[in-house]
């Protein structure tokens, strides 16, 4: 193990080997190119992208909004989960092998994206060994996994988050002159999660809670607000169509009554996954839990 570790390139690649092999095991796709990992949310992905490619490449018209959602009223995709940069990011990818094939390249993509940002952040504190079991553990947790399977752009962030956490280290343990490089790193990341999914505002906020205590220091504040700034900036894109199809759409914002039903339970947190990969434990998992079975019921621990 110390040779490897003395290695500068079998240090490096030597991780992903588990990586691929856990990946082998759970990946279920027989051909990129025809087969796709799930059956259901997937399809709002696959009609987004196909959407894109029509509406640009071929109508020469916006993608921004469909007739065809809602008619004759029509809906402004911009609203939806799954966000005009992710949709543009797999237009290339399709052109190259198609459809599935788009879906495919960006879900694994992500879970490299995400084991490589565990490990370098986990390397902060551990070492190579314990860095990679750390890795594996994030990007391949059942709701992590679950994501791949439909809620592509939940996959991104959750693989960039430990980037904009390794940066928002960085920046902590950084002498005060080099801090406000990783300040921009953090401020980087927090905007293209944002690119992904509006989800990534809150997320990414929450990662400031790393810091601790120090928080609420002026000079942290400070970072936070030059951080957030970066990010808002490069989230334009995203956030701005977003405001705009929302008014227009005269969208229903749900409150605390959604987030009951589809949030983890915390009575439940320590059942198993009523999605377990395993039989034995899935089923263990359906004779305690007696909550939908969605994503409530794939949080658990």
């Amino acid at each position: 193990m110390r040779k490897i570790q003395n290695h500068p390139i079998l240090s490096r690649l030597v991780p992903w080997i588990p990586f691929w092999v856990l990946f082998a095991w759970g990946w279920r796709v027989r051909n990129p190119f025809t087969h796709i990992p799930a059956y259901g949310d997937v399809l709002e992905v696959l009609w987004g992208i196909e959407w894109y490619h029509r509406s640009i490449l071929i109508q020469h018209t916006s993608p921004l909004f469909t007739p065809l959602v809602f008619h004759p009223l029509g809906w402004h995709t911009a609203t939806l989960a799954y966000t005009p940069v992710l949709f543009l990011l797999a237009l290339p990818i399709r052109e190259l092998g198609g459809l599935a094939f788009a879906y495919n390249v960006l879900a694994v993509l992500a879970l490299v994206v995400a084991f490589a940002g565990a490990f370098r952040l986990a390397r902060l504190f551990l070492s190579w060994e314990m860095a990679s079991i750390a890795a594996l553990v994030f990007t391949f947790w059942r709701m992590c996994w679950e994501w791949v399977g439909g809620h592509l752009n939940m996959t991104w962030i959750s693989g960039l988050l430990p980037w904009m956490a390794y940066g928002i280290e960085r920046a902590k343990q950084s002498e005060r002159h080099a801090q406000w490089r990783w300040v921009a790193v953090t401020g980087l990341m927090w905007g293209i999660m944002v690119n992904f999914a509006l989800y990534g505002i809150f997320i990414g906020a929450l990662a400031f809670l790393l810091w601790g205590r120090e928080i609420f220091r002026a000079h942290r504040l400070r970072q936070i607000l030059v951080a957030a700034l970066i990010a808002l900036a490069i989230g334009l894109p995203t956030i701005a169509p977003y405001y705009v199809g929302s008014r227009q759409d005269q969208t229903h914002i749900y409150g605390a009554e959604h987030n009951m039903w589809w949030g983890a339970s915390l009575n439940s947190l320590f059942i198993p996954s009523v999605f377990h990969p395993l039989p034995p434990l899935r089923l263990f998992s359906h004779k305690l839990y007696g909550g939908p079975h969605n994503e409530s019921g794939v949080m658990n621990f």
